[in-house]
C-alpha cells in the first residue's frame, strides 16, 4: 500500500486505480472508504484510466458513495463508449466485433480445460474437413483464419485459399468475404473490380454480404457510378435479411437525409435495431439521439445505460476473461481478484460472480473473514458475497435479488430480518422467479414475517405452473400438502379432541413420537422441495 501511494503521489494513473479498487473493495483488509475511493479513481479518471471513469459512471448512475447524476455518469460514459466505437469504425465490414466472453460461475461448473481441449478437437475437425473439399468447413475456416479466432493465428493467406476454394465451388458466403477482403484490403492490395465482381455474383444467390457491399460500392462510387437511390435499394435487401451493418448505414442515410428524406424516427429505427445486435456505431448514435431527444423525447437514463453498455465492450474489460481462466485452472484468488475489480467498474457479470466465489470462500484467504488475523475488523466473507448481490441485484440480477433474500431469511451476512428476505423474494417474483414465489408460498403457508393466509400461498403456487412448467411435479406436491394443512385447519377442534383422548391411553408416548417424526418427515419435505425447485 505504501508503494502506492508514493506512486499516487507523483501522479502515477494506474497507482490512483489500484488504490480506488483497493479502498472500494476493502481488499486484503484495508477498511473500506468510500470517499478515498471516489478520490482516487477522480485523479485516475483525469489521468486517462478508462477503468476508472468507469468505475465513476458507475457510482454516479447509482449514487454509490457519490450523490447520484445520470448527467455526470453519462460524461464518464461517454469518454469509455467513444474509444469503442473509434476501434469499431475502423473494423473492416463484414468482420466481427471484438468481443469478451463473460461466463457466469455456478456451482456446477469446475475447473476444467475440456472445453479448451473440445475446442481445440472441434478446428482440427473442421480443417480436415476443408482440405477434403467441405464447402461448409472452407468458409469456416477461411472466417477463423481472417479473424485470428478459436486459437487460430490470423493468417490472411490461408484464410483467402479456403474462401477462394469454397466460392469457386459456389458457395455465396465466400463470395462475399472475398468481395469483402478486396474492397477492404484486407491482406491483398484494393481491387474495386475484383470486389464488385464476388459482390454481384453473391447478391444473385440472395446473400445480405453481397447486396451490402453493392450497396456500399455504390453508395461511396467505388468501381461504379455513385447512385444513392440504388444504394438504399441494396441496403434495405440486405438489412431485411438481418444485416447489422446495412441497417446502421440507412440509420446514417435517414439521419442526413442522403438518398431519402431526412427522418429521425426512421434514423432510430434503423440505429435500435442495429444496436440490439451488437453494432457499436449504432450503439452509439442511438444514445446520442435518445440523449439530444432527436426523433424521440430525450431520455438521459436510456441513453446512459446504452454508453455503460458499450464501455463494457472495450478491451480493458478483457479481465474478465483471465478471471474465467483463473477460475478454470483452480486460481481462485486470481479470478476473485479480477472480479472484484470488474465489479468495482459496474460490470453486473462480475459482481455475481464474484459474490459466489466469496458465498463458496473461494479465494478469500481470509481476507474478509470475521476471524482473519489480517484485519479483526474487516467484515465476513458472507457479508462481502451479500454486497456484491446487491450491488448485481439493483442491476437486475434476480438470482442475486434471491440471494439476498435468502441471506436474511438465515442470517447469513446479515442479520435475521423477515421483513428485508420478503420484500427481496417479492421483487425476485415480480420478475416471474420460481423459487422466489416459492418462497414466498412457503411463508404464507406457514404464517413465516407475515400473516398465515393459504390463499395467498396457493395463489403463488399457481403463478409457478404458470411460469415454470418444469416445476409442475414439484408444485403439485406442495399444492397436495397445502391441501392437507387446510383440511388440519378446518379439523382442528376434532383433532385435539381425539389427540386428548388418545394422550390418556397408554399409547401417548408412541402417539408423540410419531407426531415428532410426521412433523420431521414434513420439514423434510418442504426442504426437498426447495432444493428440488432451485434445481430445476
Amino acid at each position: 500500500m505504501e508503494c502506492l501511494r508514493r506512486a499516487a503521489e507523483l501522479g502515477d494513473a494506474a497507482a490512483h486505480d489500484e488504490l480506488g479498487f483497493t479502498y472500494a473493495s476493502g481488499w486484503d483488509g484495508t477498511p473500506r472508504d468510500g470517499a478515498k475511493s471516489v478520490l482516487h479513481y477522480y485523479f485516475a479518471a483525469n489521468a486517462g484510466s478508462v477503468r476508472a471513469m468507469m468505475a465513476l459512471g458507475y457510482r454516479h448512475k447509482h449514487g454509490i458513495d457519490v450523490p447520484e447524476s445520470c448527467e455526470t455518469a453519462v460524461l464518464y460514459y461517454h469518454e469509455a463508449a467513444k474509444i469503442v466505437v473509434e476501434e469499431a469504425a475502423k473494423r473492416t465490414p463484414g468482420v466481427l466485433p471484438f468481443q469478451i466472453e463473460k461466463h457466469r460461475l455456478s456451482a456446477e461448473m469446475s475447473g476444467s480445460n475440456l472445453a479448451a481441449r473440445r475446442e481445440r478437437d472441434l478446428v482440427q475437425y473442421y480443417r480436415y474437413s476443408a482440405d477434403m473439399g467441405n464447402v461448409d468447413a472452407q468458409v469456416t475456416m477461411g472466417r477463423l483464419y481472417s479473424l485470428g479466432a478459436r486459437g487460430l493465428r490470423k493468417d490472411v493467406g490461408a484464410a483467402r485459399k479456403y474462401l477462394t476454394d469454397a466460392a469457386n465451388a459456389g458457395d455465396a458466403t465466400a463470395m462475399a468475404n472475398l468481395g469483402n477482403m478486396y474492397a477492404n484490403g484486407f491482406g491483398v492490395d484494393v481491387d474495386n473490380a475484383t470486389a464488385l465482381h464476388w459482390f454481384r455474383k453473391a447478391a444473385k444467390k440472395g446473400n445480405a454480404m453481397g447486396r451490402y457491399g453493392l450497396g456500399y460500392m455504390t453508395l461511396a462510387g467505388h468501381g461504379v457510378a455513385q447512385d444513392h437511390a440504388l444504394a438504399v435499394q441494396y441496403l434495405n435487401q440486405a438489412a431485411e435479411q438481418g444485416l447489422s451493418d446495412a441497417r446502421y448505414f440507412l440509420g446514417v442515410l435517414h439521419l442526413r437525409g442522403i438518398g431519402v428524406k431526412q427522418d429521425f424516427t426512421k434514423a432510430y429505427h434503423h440505429f435500435n435495431i442495429a444496436s440490439h445486435v451488437g453494432h457499436e456505431v449504432a450503439t452509439y448514435n442511438l444514445a446520442m439521439m435518445q440523449l439530444n431527444g432527436m426523433g424521440f423525447p430525450s431520455s438521459c437514463a436510456s441513453a446512459s445505460a446504452l454508453l455503460k453498455q458499450l464501455a463494457e465492450r472495450g478491451h480493458w474489460a478483457t479481465p474478465m476473461e483471465h478471471a474465467y481462466a483463473a477460475y478454470m485452472r483452480r486460481d481462485y484468488r486470481g479470478a476473485l481478484l479480477r472480479y472484484m475489480k470488474m465489479a468495482e467498474m459496474g460490470i453486473e457479470i462480475a459482481q455475481a460472480n464474484a459474490a459466489f466465489l466469496l458465498e463458496q470462500r473461494l479465494g478469500d484467504e481470509g481476507r474478509f473473514r470475521e476471524d482473519t488475523q489480517v484485519n479483526p475488523e474487516a467484515p465476513s466473507t458472507a457479508t462481502r458475497a451479500l454486497h456484491y448481490h446487491r450491488l448485481a441485484a439493483t442491476q437486475g440480477n434476480v438470482k442475486s435479488l434471491l440471494r439476498i433474500g435468502d441471506a436474511y431469511y438465515c442470517g447469513k451476512g446479515a442479520n435475521v430480518s423477515l421483513t428485508k428476505s420478503i420484500a427481496a423474494y417479492r421483487q425476485a417474483s415480480e420478475q416471474r422467479n420460481p423459487h422466489a414465489m416459492f418462497n414466498l408460498a412457503h411463508m404464507h403457508e406457514h404464517g413465516i414475517g407475515m400473516q398465515k393466509d393459504l390463499h395467498l400461498a396457493k395463489r403463488y403456487y399457481d403463478m409457478i405452473l404458470n411460469n415454470a412448467p418444469d416445476a409442475t411435479i414439484i408444485v403439485h406436491l406442495a399444492l397436495k400438502k397445502l391441501v392437507l394443512h387446510q383440511w388440519i385447519i378446518d379439523n382442528k377442534d376434532t383433532i385435539l379432541r381425539v389427540a386428548k383422548e388418545i394422550h390418556a391411553s397408554p399409547t401417548a408416548q408412541f402417539v408423540d413420537f410419531v407426531v415428532v417424526v410426521g412433523a420431521a418427515a414434513l420439514l423434510c419435505f418442504v426442504l426437498l422441495l426447495r432444493v428440488g425447485l432451485a434445481r430445476g
